[in-house]
């Protein structure tokens, strides 16, 4: 994978470039799951409907959204959860997959997952490397499963110290639609957003 040692030592506390300053992750969150929000209720609706499914968050980052409190609904109250408790007890286990962080770069369990979440992942995976990366994430999924992916369509206010955006695959919905669909061969949701 052609951007993996960038982002690994951005994970380890590396420097990169945000609007331009340089940042690290001591002091500056990024790949913290915020993603997740966007489509917490789609997430928490099929959980819902689907009591005891498993969850898979590939590409995860620090997962920050999953283990601290933070607030999961930015357009509702202030109150601050954990995602794991906006979720609720329907949902029977997950587990967090992110190739390049240190701590969850451990493949998940060869199990099938009931929903398969990629939110704002693609878009940092090179063109020719996404085939890869879709039949993998594909591989997860239970036949009835479901895969919810997030796509922005903008560049990144982040980008690494070299200067190159983070985003490096930018394409329409058409493009990504036709792409993603070739791959994945279970339901997909997807969302490409400003």
């Amino acid at each position: 994978m052609r951007y993996a040692e960038k982002y690994k030592k951005i994970f380890e506390g590396g420097e990169f470039l945000k609007t331009g300053e340089v940042k690290t992750t001591r002091t500056e969150f990024i790949f913290d799951g915020g993603g997740l929000s966007r489509i917490r209720h789609d997430i928490k609706n099929f959980i819902d409907s689907n009591p005891g499914c498993i969850l898979l968050d590939y590409g995860c980052g620090t997962a920050r959204y999953w283990h601290m409190k933070v607030r999961v609904d930015p357009s509702g109250p202030k109150q601050q959860m954990t995602f794991l408790e906006f979720l609720g007890s329907n949902l029977s286990g997950f587990h967090r997959y992110d190739p390049y962080h240190p701590v969850y770069q451990k493949r998940p369990p060869d199990i099938k997952y009931d929903i398969v979440i990629v939110a704002d992942v693609l878009e940092h995976v090179p063109l020719d490397e996404l085939p890869e990366v879709l039949k993998d994430i594909n591989s997860f999924v239970s036949v009835d499963g479901i895969v919810i992916i997030t796509v922005p369509k903008t560049l990144s206010k982040n980008s690494f110290i070299d200067g190159e955006n983070m985003h490096c695959t930018l394409m329409s919905t058409k493009e990504w639609s036709s792409v993603i669909g070739k791959y994945i061969k279970k339901k997909v949701q997807f969302t490409h957003y400003k």
